[in-house]
């Protein structure tokens, strides 16, 4: 069940972005939630031989959403769409504070035509309205890197494998420098 911040988050998000359709994860689609995140594996395992990378994969891809699942429960799966036709997932996480952007991917046949970056845009644009801080973590080299650095996230550790990556809220930042001490 959405929490009341997660669903007035995800009506500033549609309307920031209206031909990119979020819509929760339903059981049916699960298996494309799984292929697609398969296809990343497979991208980022790629410098190893296929014989090594075909029993690899079932097991990555069983271990990152047990992963997410575990460390995150409370997150939930959004299906990206537009014109009608799946593109994409991003996961977030409400338990804590800041909302964190678990995982996020873009099929590889809708990548390079911006809707990773108008996902995230608007996702940044929609916690802006709600005064709302985001985290996530990168691997270092991840291509996405320079992307979060554009939309104003900022590392706040050294990578340990991942880079732990805050963005504050626009709204928040404009009102501590107006504001008279």
């Amino acid at each position: 069940m959405p929490t009341p911040l997660e669903t007035v988050f995800l009506a500033r998000l549609a309307q920031n972005a209206p031909d990119l359709i979020t819509r929760e994860a339903t059981s049916d689609q699960q298996s494309w939630v799984e292929g697609l995140i398969a296809a990343d594996v497979q991208a980022a395992l790629h410098p190893l031989p296929p014989e090594l990378i075909a029993p690899l994969l079932p097991l990555e891809v069983k271990a990152r959403l047990a992963g997410h699942a575990t460390a995150f429960p409370d997150s939930r799966v959004q299906v990206i769409s537009q014109a009608g036709e799946a593109i994409g997932y991003w996961r977030m996480d409400w338990s804590g504070t800041p909302p964190r952007l678990v995982d996020i991917i873009i099929m590889a046949e809708a990548r390079g035509q911006g809707h990773g970056g108008r996902l995230l845009g608007c996702l940044a644009a929609a916690a802006d309205t709600l005064a709302l801080p985001l985290a996530l973590s990168v691997r270092p080299g991840n291509p996405a890197e320079h992307l979060y650095h554009r939309l104003g996230f900022t590392p706040i550790s050294p990578p340990n494998p991942s880079v732990e990556m805050r963005r504050a809220s626009a709204s928040l930042e404009a009102a501590s420098r107006t504001r008279a001490w």
